[in-house]
């Protein structure tokens, strides 16, 4: 397989190339096991490495997220920008002690909270979510809890 990263950005074009009705079908799905069923997800990984079938369920994973999180080159890391907009440690936990699809699930609904909308730098989310798992769950915790620290450090060194 090609590197994941380099599919990462051509799906982002390609969604924003789905009609709107296109794109409010893979915002409606619940789960994302649901995104199987929805044409528009097959439209959108065909041409890319997530065309194979062994990689349904990554690709699945990372075009639930897709219409709740902009790209941004160089952008924060998904747990910092969690904690820069004032979300819960506590329903972070969920998320981190939930299985999978529900651990999506509840990250998702934590994500929609964002607004306008969260952004991050996709090469580095969508190897978070490709590659979805325990030590991922631990990395979205660590890069939540050292962004408050960076953020006092910064305020200290003032």
């Amino acid at each position: 397989m090609s590197k994941p990263q380099d599919d990462y950005l051509k799906l982002i074009a390609r969604y924003e190339q789905l009609d709107n009705g296109q794109k409010a079908m893979l915002r409606r799905a619940s789960s994302p096991d649901d995104m199987m069923g929805i044409a528009a997800f097959y439209q959108l990984i065909s041409a890319t490495c997530f065309q194979l079938k062994q990689y349904e369920k990554q690709a699945a994973q990372l075009v639930y997220f897709l219409p709740w999180i902009e790209q941004r080159v160089k952008g924060k890391p998904l747990g910092r920008t969690l904690h820069e907009h004032g979300i819960s440690e506590k329903r972070l936990f969920l998320v981190v002690r939930r299985e999978s699809p529900d651990d999506l699930i509840q990250l998702r609904r934590i994500v929609q909270q964002i607004k306008p909308v969260a952004y991050a730098d996709w090469s580095e989310l969508g190897n978070l979510l490709f590659y979805w798992g325990k030590k991922n769950k631990h990395q979205l915790m660590r890069d939540f809890y050292l962004s408050s620290s960076s953020q006092t450090q910064e305020v200290i060194e003032d």
